[in-house]
């Protein structure tokens, strides 16, 4: 994939999330860079500020947040179909230390922007403070599923959910990665796996 199919990716997601007029589109994309990364790197490392905002174009990243009291759960997922928009809006929001932490779990690519570059654009095109509004509204949504999500006692369908919204995560995550994803211990986490019909199928890549 080449950098004009990157860049037409980019397009294709902004112009499907909020239209903009073809001035406003190319004033945006004037700011982006497109940076691979490899498996493992991170996007936004935990206890360093926010400074990016991204759009996933091919690969797949794991958002792990690591709590006060010295846990670290795994809260989301990013991929290209479902769930493309990359960042940490707290950290950048409140230009404090992110608590959470990025990752490529596979080879991926990300076209990002300085968050304070699209801040200024905010002042000077109307279109773009409306993406940008959008934009927050919208990971607000993913967090309050997100929140529905983990509260969920029912293991089963949390995990038939990922499975039908990212069956990447379960061919190259780690089974301990998913089972703290869904809230249950890995021992817990296997056993429910052999309650479902035809688990030995299922797609795993990992098995520690």
């Amino acid at each position: 994939m080449n950098h004009q199919h990157h860049i037409s990716h980019i397009k294709e997601v902004l112009q499907s999330f909020h239209p903009l007029k073809e001035e406003s589109l190319n004033q945006l994309l004037d700011l982006v860079q497109i940076k691979p990364y490899k498996k493992g790197e991170y996007f936004q490392k935990e206890y360093t500020p926010a400074i990016n905002i991204g759009i996933l174009i091919q690969g797949a990243l794991m958002v792990r947040r690591f709590e006060e009291d010295g846990t670290e759960n795994v809260v989301y997922f990013n991929t290209p179909d479902k769930t493309p928009f990359v960042g940490v809006l707290e950290s950048l929001i409140k230009q404090e230390d992110s608590i959470t932490q990025i990752q490529a779990f596979t080879e991926s690519y990300i076209g990002s922007i300085k968050y304070q570059d699209l801040q200024n654009l905010y002042s000077t095109n109307i279109e773009i403070n409306s993406l940008g509004r959008k934009l927050i509204e919208h990971h607000y949504l993913i967090a309050l599923e997100q929140g529905r999500y983990r509260k969920s006692n029912d293991d089963k369908k949390k995990f038939l959910i990922l499975l039908e919204k990212h069956p990447i995560v379960l061919e190259l995550c780690k089974k301990q990665d998913v089972a703290n994803y869904i809230g249950c211990t890995p021992p817990s986490f296997t056993r429910l796996l052999k309650t479902i019909e035809h688990s030995e199928n299922l797609p795993f890549g990992k098995s520690s």
